[in-house]
């Protein structure tokens, strides 16, 4: 089913993934010279498919972190959307990704081995 939807949306002219697969397709596949057209498209579909599966994951993981804290009958705020100029903002350095990285960047001193004991 979301092959199809890759399938649907590389095909539509003002899509931000229609975008990411003709810049893909060039770099991942191989040019056939006798037919001149490019060879193996699925594994871009595959990795556009990928990628939107890892991104309606971290929509639905934040709006349930959003919706536990919510009080009970109060109003939930709206569901989070893509949005092409909050999203993009990382190849200016300014995007702030959904996912918390997991290590932080303490630096942890090991106590010294104890060398005055002899073994």
């Amino acid at each position: 089913m979301l092959f199809l939807i890759v399938a649907h949306a590389v095909q539509l002219p003002e899509c931000e993934w229609a975008k990411l697969y003709a810049r893909l397709v060039p770099r991942m596949c191989r040019y056939d010279e006798r037919k001149q057209v490019y060879r193996g498209k699925v594994k871009v579909m595959a990795r556009i498919a990928g990628q939107m599966t890892e991104m309606m994951y971290a929509f639905l993981k934040q709006d349930a972190e959003v919706l536990s804290q919510v009080a009970p009958g109060a109003n939930p705020p709206p569901p989070m959307r893509y949005d092409a100029a909050i999203h993009q903002q990382h190849r200016n350095g300014g995007y702030r990704p959904l996912k918390s990285s997991g290590h932080s960047d303490k630096i942890v001193r090991l106590p010294e081995p104890d060398r005055c004991r002899e073994p």
